[in-house]
């Protein structure tokens, strides 16, 4: 929360890995909070480091959230970015 340096983030790690699999309050594991309230890209070192943990700890839970973020991002992408309700960028789902 602090944004410390990536190599204290690494020796937290070391020393408390499943760290990486616990939430806030608001139900954000380190990654989410790295990428959506610090809005680190997915090569950021930090970022890096928290998802090589990740799948360390838990691979199953990895590729379920991978799963699932595809599955929003292409919600998302088919209602453009706006935040309005139209359906004018709606993409046709394959027959």
């Amino acid at each position: 929360m602090q944004q410390a340096d990536v190599t204290v983030l690494e020796r937290l790690l070391k020393a408390f890995p499943g760290g990486v699999l616990l939430w806030d309050k608001h139900l954000l594991t380190p990654y989410g909070i790295l990428r959506t309230r610090f809005r680190l890209q997915t090569r950021d070192p930090a970022v890096v480091l928290i998802r090589k943990y990740m799948q360390k700890q838990n691979p199953a839970l990895i590729r379920f959230r991978n799963t699932l973020q595809f599955l929003v991002e292409d919600v998302k992408a088919g209602f453009g970015r706006d935040e309005g309700h139209s359906l004018k960028g709606m993409k046709k789902l394959p027959q």
